[in-house]
Parts: structure tokens; C-alpha cells; sequence
């Protein structure tokens, strides 16, 4: 039965009409572009499936938007989070990392360039406190931070001491 399905689908070609690409005019376009800024895509790092409803309780009375939130399921735990603010989207993107039933939930923005399944989520950004180390380790200047991963930012004081 594969055999015939794989000859049968390399017997199909596409017509020179088929082949024609189709550009879409930016005026058609700026209405979802708009809508996209105010977007972002969201995978849930789990294995198993969850229930999508009590997912977005939980998110929803965490993140606390306060123009709401749309949740759109793209499948393979892959969601659309569409603000109505932009204030709440990037509250919410400074704000994490989240989880949901103790799995990881990775945020990212979204411009609708791509395809969300092509979108990596490959990284997550923690804040981590680091303690009992040298006097001369807690300055901005610090190398700490590079060994975690990527350093991003430290919270220092007029002295130049964290």
C-alpha cells in the first residue's frame, strides 16, 4: 500500500498556473500585522497532552492582563496569546519566566513571518541570585553571570557593587 501512495504522489505535478506565485497587497496585510504586535507564541515544554481550558484559567489569573487575553491552541502544544495591550504583553514577557502543571512555558514575539512551527524555542531567560560569593565578585564587572549562559543584566547599586 505504501508502494502505490508513494507512486501515485510522485506522478503528481504542478501546472504552470499552480506554480504562479500569489503576493498579497500591504494594504490587505497592515490589519493582522497591527493585531500581531500586540501577539505572542507560547510552547508548552510537556510531553503529555493537558487540558487547554484549565491552562488558560491558570495563566489568565496569573499574568492578570488588564485589557485581556485571547488563547489560540496551534497544536503540538504550541498557543497564540493575543493581547488587547501592549503594556500586558510585555509584562508579561519581562515578567517570566511561567510554567503551567510544572512544565516550562516559553514565550516568545511574533511577527508572523514564520510559520509557528518554525519559531525555536531553543531558550528561556531565569533570574538568579547568587550568594555567599567574594566581595570582589559582586561588582557589575563581574564574570559570574557569563557562566550560567547568556548574562543579561545585574541589579547594582551607585558604587558599582551588587
Amino acid at each position: 500500500m505504501a508502494d502505490t501512495i508513494d507512486k501515485i504522489v510522485q506522478r503528481l505535478v504542478l501546472t504552470a498556473e499552480e506554480k504562479e506565485m500569489v503576493s498579497v497587497e500591504e494594504s490587505l496585510t497592515q490589519p493582522i500585522l497591527t493585531k500581531l504586535r500586540l501577539c505572542l507564541i507560547g510552547k508548552l515544554l510537556s510531553q503529555r497532552p493537558n487540558n487547554i481550558d484549565v491552562m488558560k484559567t491558570n495563566l489568565i489569573s496569573v499574568w492578570k492582563p488588564s485589557k485581556g487575553v485571547m488563547f489560540k491552541s496551534l497544536g503540538d502544544n504550541l498557543f497564540l496569546f493575543q493581547f488587547n495591550h501592549i503594556t500586558d504583553k510585555k509584562r508579561v514577557l519581562i515578567n517570566g519566566p511561567w510554567n503551567f502543571d510544572k512544565h516550562l512555558v516559553l514565550l516568545c514575539d511574533f511577527d508572523g513571518s514564520l510559520q509557528p512551527s518554525e519559531i525555536s524555542f531553543s531558550t528561556a531567560t531565569f533570574w538568579v541570585r547568587v550568594f555567599n560569593i567574594p566581595l570582589v565578585s559582586m561588582t557589575k564587572d563581574s564574570l559570574i553571570g557569563t557562566k550560567l549562559g547568556t548574562f543579561m543584566d545585574i541589579e547594582y547599586g551607585e558604587d558599582g557593587i551588587a
